[in-house]
């Protein structure tokens, strides 16, 4: 067999072998579409041990957990909020501004600047922007992952399932 015949089979291995692997999850702060309950607690005691804001607890229900981070004493917009389809599995999480503020080091950012900091750390080359007149967002939706990106002008960030 020629060389260069026997480089295009495992180059098409390769692709064949790396195209079956799992897709790598969307991320923010550890949190993704697809993660178990069992793993947002683990991320929420990583977050306790941390000791990431003065105020850390959690609320779990059967579909839904709240974790609140805040370094205040209020319990407005300081929530994750992390909502679970029958099986248990995230299907749509969001940070509410002051846990933005927080996890992304982002008091003192504007919303547009907390875009580029998000299209950074997803490697995003630019979201969509849209503007209802009600509420300015930015998005980005991963066909092949089914998973929507969002910020908007109140710096909240949403990881959202696509309805298949």
């Amino acid at each position: 067999m020629k060389r260069s015949t026997l480089i295009f089979i495992s180059a098409v291995f390769c692709f064949l072998k790396l195209s079956a692997e799992a897709p790598v999850p969307i991320e923010l702060q550890g949190f993704y579409v697809g993660m178990t309950k069992q793993e947002v607690k683990t991320i929420y005691e990583k977050l306790k041990a941390d000791a990431v804001a003065q105020h850390i607890n959690i609320e779990s229900e059967t579909y839904r957990d709240r974790i609140m981070l805040d370094n205040e004493s209020s319990s407005i917009s300081n929530k994750i909020d992390i909502m679970y389809n029958e099986e248990g599995i995230a299907n749509y999480i969001t940070f509410e501004y002051k846990t933005v503020n927080i996890l992304f080091d982002a008091a003192q950012m504007s919303a547009e600047e907390l875009v580029k900091k998000v299209e950074g750390i997803l490697h995003i080359p630019e979201m969509e922007f849209n503007d209802t007149g009600m509420v300015k967002t930015w998005s980005c939706i991963y066909v092949k992952e089914q998973i929507k990106v969002s910020v908007d002008e109140s710096k909240n960030i949403r990881l959202q399932e696509m309805k298949k």
